[in-house]
């Protein structure tokens, strides 16, 4: 175990010092502990060695100490002389970390073996392999590093609903459905507490609260409303709220009070003018009192409305949004292929299968289906509603035939379940893109034949795009960050390994010793043809402005502004101007602030080439 590997070299012939396998074993439970902190936090991690310790839960301080403890040995490691006649040694830390145990006390791996051979054979042969009969599990530990793909997102099931096929859904069976193609996100970013000993996720919670008032909106006084017309006070076609309520009362109180004042006044005037009085005069001042107050009163009622605004509830909303229908797919008929197009597409597919948890034999009928859909050549059209928060959807249901190799299964049985456009989501295409597909510029031979060298020699060597050895260079830019945050670690952008990673640069260099020769060729096709001579002409230059002549006695009197502070009140061209008679050089600088620098600069090392200039000028 502490017994370093022999000695190698590399392809450029540096000498590669030799591991043991704790040292490899460690170092590999530190890449894979580092990748699983982001895709599996919750995963437990560990190394089986004998008689040293339990398990433990991935955590910060653990991977701290364990890359504390590697790089103290890849230092102790590198120290070593590099000359293949000294031996190599294993770093001192491992052997004080994990020294080995005493040869009286040495386990006999023979039996280890027999035991384990005699428990979990199962009766059956073991293969034995005459060509390498002691193969070393080390050798391939590297290409297994490679191959294990960590940053992917869990494999889980998006909807489990029933499959419904015949007149009225005569036959039921149960389906699942997969993201085959699903964008990885950095993960959203939560809100903590740090205070305190330990870091705390923050519980968040959102209430809604009244513009008027400022209390507290309970969830039976929220309502949804929809914008139907330009109107933008509409009145409250939900229950009335305590406080308009009171205020309703109010105002009724109000005009009741003045109501029976009007009468009031009016019983009295009535009795006076039955007792002789001459009140002509006072009733028509009070007729047109009444008159106004009435005005008013009408002009107090609430204003009516268009209803703009139509408001529901949440259960009216949610069978909007349903249509009643329950989370289905039912099958409503089926059609040739050529009836698809492939712009039709809109979302992401889903991978469908049987799902025997709820209707037996759902696994049975479900490849009857697809075995008759591949061999009549035909796609189902269906009615879809994946999920209770999705809206019914139309949708084809297109037969995969399962494909395998000396590998395994490469495709597995099933539909790929499509999402099809409405009417309201198609777009027309814009005019010109149509007017120019009516009449499309013809290209000349030459053209055709230089381009055609060009697509030649920068084609995929494997004639086809594969995503999966492309991983996002901006996911691995964030989980760099974010490891180097979590191991207090120095982060470097520009570190050669990091810009390695990014496979999606590309690779120029190549492609223009292949195919830079014809592409200059093509480029001088496109020249030569008249047809583009209006657009390759770049915008035409405004003719530069004849350089006019400076004269001292126009240039303002900069040193003596600079003697008395007052450059800031000089314009930034006044300064130009006096720089560029007197050479002074701005550096290319634009801002008065640096200009104004640059010449204090100047005038402060010359100031006895400026002494006189102030004097003389005036003088003049």
């Amino acid at each position: 175990m502490h017994k370093p590997y022999p000695d190698t070299t590399d392809e450029s012939g540096q000498l590669v010092r030799g591991r043991s396998a704790l040292h490899q074993a460690l170092d590999v439970t530190q890449q894979i502990q580092r990748a699983k902190v982001l895709s599996g936090p919750d995963d437990s991690v560990g190394l089986l060695l004998y008689n040293v310790d339990t398990l433990r839960t991935i955590n910060a301080e653990e991977m701290k100490r364990l890359a504390k403890l590697m790089q103290t040995a890849k230092e102790q490691y590198e120290a070593q002389v590099d000359d293949e006649a000294v031996e190599t040694i294993e770093p001192e830390i491992l052997r004080e970390t994990f020294p080995p145990i005493e040869e009286s006390h040495e386990m006999n791996i023979a039996n280890v073996i027999q035991t384990c051979n005699f428990l979990f054979r199962d009766g059956e042969a073991v293969d034995y392999n005459e060509d390498q009969p002691d193969p070393d599990g080390l050798s391939s530990l590297a290409d297994l590093m490679k191959d294990l793909v960590i940053k992917t997102s869990p494999k889980r099931s998006h909807f489990h609903v029933p499959l419904k096929l015949g007149k009225d859904g005569e036959i039921v069976i149960g389906v699942s459905g997969y993201s085959m193609v699903s964008e990885q996100s950095k993960g959203a970013s939560r809100y903590v507490k740090m205070r305190g000993q330990a870091v705390e996720e923050v519980q968040t919670k959102t209430e809604y609260t009244s513009a008027e008032t400022g209390a507290v909106l309970k969830d039976s006084e929220i309502g949804h409303a929809y914008e139907f017309g330009n109107e933008a006070e509409v009145r409250n076609l939900l229950e009335p709220n305590p406080w308009e309520a009171q205020a309703k009362e109010r105002d009724k109180n109000k005009s009741q009070k003045a109501v029976d004042h009007v009468l009031e006044d009016d019983k009295e005037r009535r009795q006076r003018e039955d007792e002789g009085e001459d009140l002509e005069e006072e009733g028509e001042d009070d007729k047109k009192g009444i008159e106004e107050w009435l005005g008013k009163q009408k002009a107090a009622l609430p204003k009516i409305v268009a209803r703009t605004r139509l408001q529901f509830s949440n259960e009216e909303v949610s069978q909007f949004r349903s249509m009643g229908i329950e989370p289905q797919i039912k099958i409503l008929g089926f059609q040739a292929a050529s009836h698809l197009r492939f712009q039709d597409n809109l979302k992401h597919p889903f991978f469908i299968y049987p799902n025997e948890e709820e209707y037996t034999g759902s696994t049975r009928t479900f490849a009857a289906l697809l075995n008759s859909c591949l061999k009549y050549n035909r796609h189902a059209l269906a009615l879809c509603r994946l999920r209770s928060n999705h809206v019914p959807e139309f949708c084809v249901l297109i037969p995969q035939e399962e494909k395998t190799s000396s590998n395994g299964q490469e495709y597995p049985p099933g539909f790929h379940l499509i999402i099809l456009p409405y009417k309201d989501s198609i777009r027309p295409p814009p005019r010109k893109i149509i007017e120019l597909l009516q009449s499309p510029p013809i290209a000349t031979d030459e053209q055709i034949d230089a381009m055609k060298a060009v697509i030649k020699r920068t084609r995929f060597k494997a004639a086809a795009y594969r995503p999966e050895i492309y991983p996002n260079p901006s996911l691995a830019y964030h989980y760099d960050q974010l490891q180097a945050l979590a191991f207090e670690e120095d982060w470097d952008p520009e570190d050669p390994d990091k810009q390695a990673s990014d496979k999606t640069m590309p690779l120029y260099g190549g492609m223009h010793s292949r195919a830079g020769e014809f592409m200059e060729e093509f480029n001088k096709e496109i020249e030569n043809d008249e047809r583009a001579v209006e657009k390759l002409t770049g915008p035409t230059k405004r003719a530069k402005a004849e350089e006019t002549t400076l004269n001292e006695w126009d240039l303002r009197n900069i040193p003596d502004m600079w003697e008395k502070g007052t450059l800031s009140q000089c314009k930034v061209q006044e300064l130009k101007d006096w720089a560029k008679y007197y050479h002074v050089s701005l550096q290319g600088k634009t801002k008065k602030a640096d200009i104004i620098d640059l010449v204090s600069e100047h005038l402060s090392t010359n100031k006895d080439d400026f002494a006189g200039a102030s004097t003389k000028k005036a003088k003049k």
